[in-house]
């Protein structure tokens, strides 16, 4: 008796199909032959144990068959399920290579935290989380020549709610909160989110403010003040007459040794009086005087800020110089971002949770003098310019930026480095290099959008051990107290607004402020303890002297203008 037992190539118990075929099934020693040229002894000797015989040759061709076609259906079973397990294990693993890949960085990027995801938590419905923008003024603010801001013409929204987040970086830094900057394109208003901010040496954040201008409406910028006593909150602001356009002088000459950088001159005021002119005392009246720029020595990890004036409705306020930390030491800088009300709700309270990179902000760093602001990001290209929009590394070869003055510095080793920022610059806006990105993502944010190769948003746990610090855990008890003083702090912009309406004078005009201390008062403030171990010295000390002798200038009312001897 002849009986074929059939294995289909294409079945779905075939365990072998690239040899499957029609395996006859006459006796024993048949089926063992077939098992063997098919792979299956194993089988065939199990089958064979199953049914208690030693001996194989005792065992009938359909005891045999039975055997067979029971473990063959069974491996055919366990063998299936690991196909599949197989698969879904490669497939996911294609996946995550696919995911993790990054296209090559453009010429410019530097170090900084890589790009991902770790930390960041999921944006919360209602905010639309920016990757450029407007950088806080109190984390760095420039000192463009003074001059009334850009009328807006939309009402901004009241003050945000906004709660500091649950972790700080290590040091006695303070919590300022954020405001509102009106963006052209969208023709809306941003929230510019607070910041945690070390305080420069001896100052004290005078905030800013809106103010209606007819049916417009003008921001008031920020500034950084004079603290003469920590425990007195009271501060004198002196408002000036608008000092002339700074004269057209020569470029300074080569630095007198490396680490020499130059600081422009400034018109400083003086009172009527006499004053020595080759070797007479000469009447001058009240008025600003120009003096001449000087040399100065770098101080490792802080930038000089030139004395400067800052704008105000009642006039023009004095900045003297000063020396600010490096922006990798100021604190935290976090991302913008659009709030949808509708969607939050009134009682919506606010919590900065992503962070910017300095080094995508020295990277992408533009200044508006128009709106006594810096920003970052991807503002390339012809559309900006118009916009009051230039890249910092191109004003600074033509104004003085303390930021990139010490970046010059911070790159010496490389001579190239400044050349280099410039051909990235201007082949991004002719296209030829990628843009920082413009959409937030969640998930490797700038790398693999168009090329850049720097993450422009991170947790910031990531940023500060990317910088070698650490993140300070708060309970909710310390938040508030922060909260608490950054409202103190908003409070002063509400008394600017209510005492800054007297218009430009035409002579000094004092008022009085009551300005709290930045940062905690109980708190030795690191601020006044630099890293560098002499305490920065005063520039026009440092190297050369500044003229004795000032310029004269006529103003269009008529006053004689000078800065007295050694001015600050």
């Amino acid at each position: 008796m002849r009986r074929r037992f059939a294995l289909d190539r294409h079945a779905p118990n075939s365990y072998k199909p690239a040899t499957a075929a029609f395996l006859r099934i006459d006796d024993g020693e048949g089926i063992k032959r077939e098992a063997e040229k098919n792979g299956f002894v194993n089988l065939f000797e199990e089958g064979a144990a199953v049914l208690g015989r030693r001996d194989r040759e005792c065992l009938c061709p359909e005891a045999y068959r039975w055997c067979f076609t029971e473990f063959l259906a069974m491996d055919v079973r366990i063998l299936k399920v690991g196909l599949i397990c197989f698969g879904l294990a490669a497939m996911l693993a294609l996946q995550t290579v696919l995911w993790g890949q990054a296209p090559p960085q453009d010429p410019s990027q530097g170090a900084g935290p890589a790009a991902g995801n770790d930390g960041l938590p999921p944006v919360p419905q209602g905010l639309d989380v920016q990757t450029r923008g407007p950088v806080h003024e109190a984390f760095a603010t420039p000192a463009a020549e003074p001059a009334p801001t850009q009328l807006v013409p939309k009402e901004p929204p009241k003050p945000l709610q906004e709660m500091p987040p649950e972790e700080k970086p290590e040091g006695n830094v303070a919590w300022i909160g954020g405001y509102w900057s009106y963006d052209e394109e969208r023709k809306d208003f941003l929230w510019v989110s607070g910041t945690w901010r070390t305080p420069p040496p001896g100052k004290r954040w005078v905030a800013g403010y809106w103010r209606p201008e007819g049916d417009q409406w003008q921001w008031v910028p920020g500034m950084w003040a004079k603290s003469e006593n920590e425990q007195n909150t009271a501060h004198e602001m002196t408002y000036m007459p608008a000092p002339p356009a700074p004269p057209a002088v020569a470029p300074p000459a080569q630095p007198p040794t490396p680490d020499a950088f130059y600081v422009p001159g400034a018109w400083g005021w003086h009172n009527a009086g006499y004053v020595m002119e080759g070797g007479n005392q000469v009447w001058h009246e009240a008025g600003y005087a120009w003096t001449a720029g000087y040399w100065a020595r770098v101080q490792p990890g802080y930038v000089w800020v030139q004395a400067h004036y800052r704008w105000t409705p009642s006039g023009y306020v004095y900045i003297p110089g000063y020396w600010d930390l490096a922006v990798g030491r100021r604190g935290m800088l976090y991302t913008p971002v659009y709030v949808d009300m509708a969607v939050v709700g009134p009682g919506y309270v606010y919590t900065p949770a992503y962070a910017v990179p300095e080094t995508v902000v020295v990277d992408s760093m533009f200044i508006r003098p128009a709106y006594c602001h810096y920003y970052y990001g991807d503002y390339y290209g012809p559309a900006y310019g118009p916009m009051g929009f230039e890249a910092c590394i191109v004003y600074s070869r033509s104004h003085y930026d303390a930021v990139f003055v010490y970046e010059r510095w911070d790159h010496r080793a490389d001579p190239r480095w400044e050349s280099v920022q410039f051909d990235i610059c201007i082949g991004r806006g002719a296209g030829r290099y990628p843009c920082p990105p413009r959409a937030f993502v969640g998930v490797g944010v700038g790398v693999g959008v168009g090329g850049y190769g720097m993450a422009v948003v991170v947790a910031p746990s990531r940023l500060a051990a990317a910088r070698g610090t650490r993140m300070e855990r708060l309970d909710m008890r310390a938040r508030m107290e922060h909260r608490e003083r950054a409202e103190a702090i908003r409070h002063v912009a509400m008394e600017r607004s209510r005492n800054e309406v007297a218009g430009i004078p035409k002579q000094p005009r004092a008022a009085t402020l009551h300005v709290p201390p930045t940062a905690h008062a109980n708190v030795a403030s690191t601020a006044h303890a630099p890293v560098h171990p002499a305490q920065p010295a005063h520039p026009q000390t440092s190297l050369l002297k500044r003229p004795t002798i000032p310029q004269k200038s006529q103003q269009k009312n008529g006053e004689h203008k000078q800065e007295p001897g050694g001015g600050k």
